[in-house]
């Protein structure tokens, strides 16, 4: 309506204008017809009535009108913008501020938006708290609970294979090696020509009781008694043991033959120990998780770096290795081995290997 009311008044300004005005200027110029005389006889150019104005007002009224014109009509059809602030909350206290400058329909989409977007939050808020509320305490006391009495029944299940498992190891002892014990095998070894005279040593092997540690002793006497350990070696000199390998003097491998049938005796089939057969000095263990087919030589009582929980970089800390037999003769032969040349690194293999010539079983 103000357009309007402009346009109105500059139809105004051109209409009140004086045609007698207009037609006495246009003859003094001599544009109308005959002489310079005035309309109606009139004493004076200016005659009552309407004014026309000069052509260069015309001229300016009529570009003054159609710049504003424009200019309003610009103005009009631009829409006002909206500046809509929207504050969500976002987890605890947390305020997220969302600045929206958009046309009024496009504002209206993003309010939709911030609506669902209130909505996954507060869907997700009621989510947190159910978890919440099952990782409660009383919830966390439950599933421990659970878990122990788990823990539990898997360990008694486990004691009793490991009894049903001695059992049959002590029969198969009294069957295949005889009812008088202990059992004992003799080890002859060849030093390394480095080494001089004499060439060979043997030791005495005593195996503990088939009431104590059954399954290690029937699994070395198995070994023993299929030959696998002949022409085999000693591979390190520690400075607590002597332990040997299935490797021979040439630095080939024979681990392979420990894994054949019949006896598959890669590995004991547990980690058994006594407490009442402890890694003292010059007795008899096996290496590894699971224990074996290497076994060592203890050269200081090793019970506590071998026993139960001295080897804590296992799964089952708790666990110790199989010590099973000690040297009863030949503790000369296991000193003169540990005082062959050994590598300057953590495993302190040996330089030249010492060759386990055979190993038997006596009678």
């Amino acid at each position: 309506w103000v357009v309007k009311l402009i346009d109105c008044y500059y139809v105004c300004l051109l209409l009140g204008v004086d045609k007698v005005e207009y037609l006495n200027r246009m003859h003094r110029k001599g544009a109308v017809g005959g002489p310079r005389t005035f309309v109606n006889g009139a004493s004076s150019p200016r005659v009552k009535g309407k004014r026309y104005p000069s052509l260069f007002k015309v001229v300016h009224a009529l570009i003054t009108i159609l710049l504003l014109g424009y200019f309003l009509a610009t103005v009009s059809q631009q829409k006002p913008k909206e500046n809509a602030m929207e504050t969500v909350q976002v987890g605890d206290g947390e305020l997220l501020e969302v600045r929206v400058e958009r046309k009024d329909e496009e504002i209206k989409s993003m309010r939709g938006v911030m609506k669902e977007l209130r909505r996954t939050i507060h869907k997700k808020e009621k989510e947190a708290e159910k978890l919440k509320q099952e990782r409660s305490p009383r919830s966390d006391a439950t599933s421990l609970e659970k878990y122990q009495k788990r823990d539990k029944a898997l360990t008694k299940m486990n004691n009793r294979l490991k009894d049903a498992v001695a059992r049959f190891s002590r029969q198969i002892l009294k069957l295949k090696f005889g009812k008088s014990e202990p059992y004992k095998v003799t080890m002859k070894v060849r030093y390394p020509e480095s080494m001089g005279e004499p060439e060979l040593g043997e030791i005495d092997l005593e195996m503990a009781s088939s009431e104590l540690m059954p399954t290690a002793v029937l699994y070395f006497l198995n070994q023993v008694d299929a030959g696998l350990w002949n022409g085999m070696s000693f591979i390190r000199n520690a400075d607590h043991v002597l332990q040997a390998d299935p490797t021979t003097p040439a630095k080939e491998y024979h681990h392979h033959d420990f894994k054949q049938l019949p006896y598959q005796l890669e590995s004991i089939p547990f980690q058994e120990y006594s407490e009442k057969f402890p890694h003292t000095k010059y007795t008899v263990g096996l290496a590894g998780r699971p224990g074996g087919p290497d076994f060592y030589i203890s050269l200081v009582d090793n019970t506590r770096n071998h026993g139960p929980g001295g080897q804590g970089a296992y799964d089952l800390a708790e666990e110790a290795d199989s010590c099973f037999a000690k040297v009863v003769k030949g503790i000369d032969v296991v000193k003169r081995m540990h005082t062959a040349k050994s590598k300057k690194d953590s495993f302190q293999g040996l330089v030249e290997n010492i060759e386990i010539v055979s190993i038997k079983i006596k009678t």
